[in-house]
């Protein structure tokens, strides 16, 4: 049914086919379907099956040849594998198409060294072809299209090894199992911005020392205001806040 619709059902890497959860794509729409069976009255009847469907983000939505086979898809990378019963050349065509008009464009050896010293570009693929591509400021993919012996084109996108992690740093222990350090990075805030989180920064130390004072009040004290440093201390802080916030506004 969902095939008829255009649904592409695909595995993860490193995954097979499961018999109670398949996952279907079509253009950038993911889907999750999932049954659950009651037994009846022995193992091979059921007196009862649910499905269930769920939506699925793709992070990655590369496009896939109406009579793919076989196909291998990750979600969260760009990793794609399929096999099609097209050319290489006709093969080559669609994903350069199909790319193209996602934002990719070609990345040639001399682009690519200027941004990955050690980057290798090889374009001869056995029985086929290669082909680079760049996206922004994401990680390049290459397409490695080869003809196999039964006929058929094998089609694979991924990130190519140069523009992988080189290298990895130990982080902490899971299980008694080795992990690497992750790393993650920001981009820098815009100067209003920058206003903004240290004034946020400074009013957050503020109302700790408000609030500290208000628990050390007690009796009649606790029904009068909080100490003048602090409420001038809040009281300036806010009028910053504003002022940075005006300044974030108009820098964003």
């Amino acid at each position: 049914m969902l095939a008829t619709d255009g649904w592409k059902q695909y595995v993860a890497p490193l995954e097979e086919t499961h018999t109670t959860s398949l996952n279907f794509k079509k253009g950038a729409q993911g889907l999750s379907v999932s049954f659950t069976i009651q037994v009846g009255k022995n193992e091979r009847t059921s007196e009862e099956t649910t499905v269930y469907y769920s939506p699925v983000r793709l992070n990655f939505a590369l496009a896939i040849p109406d009579d793919a086979t076989d196909i291998v898809f990750d979600e969260h990378r760009p990793y794609l594998n399929v096999a099609t019963a097209g050319t290489v050349d006709g093969t080559l065509d669609f994903f350069r198409k199909e790319l193209a008009a996602r934002g990719w464009t070609s990345l040639s050896a001399t682009d690519a060294a200027k941004q990955w010293p050690n980057a290798k570009l090889e374009e001869n693929a056995k029985n086929g072809t290669a082909a680079y591509f760049v996206r922004g400021t994401q990680r390049p993919i290459v397409l490695t299209i080869q003809r196999r012996d039964d006929g058929k084109t094998n089609a694979e996108i991924k990130v190519p090894p140069f523009a992988q992690a080189q290298t990895l740093e130990k982080g902490e222990d899971t299980f008694g199992l080795p992990r690497p350090k992750l790393i993650k990075t920001v981009p820098a805030a815009k100067p209003g911005m920058k206003c903004m989180l240290r004034c946020l920064s400074k009013s957050l130390s503020c109302w700790r020392s408000i609030a500290a004072s208000s628990r050390r009040v007690t009796g009649k004290e606790a029904q009068g205001a909080i100490s003048p440093r602090t409420t001038s201390c809040s009281t300036s802080r806010r009028r910053k806040v504003r002022q940075c916030s005006g300044s974030a506004t108009n820098t964003i």
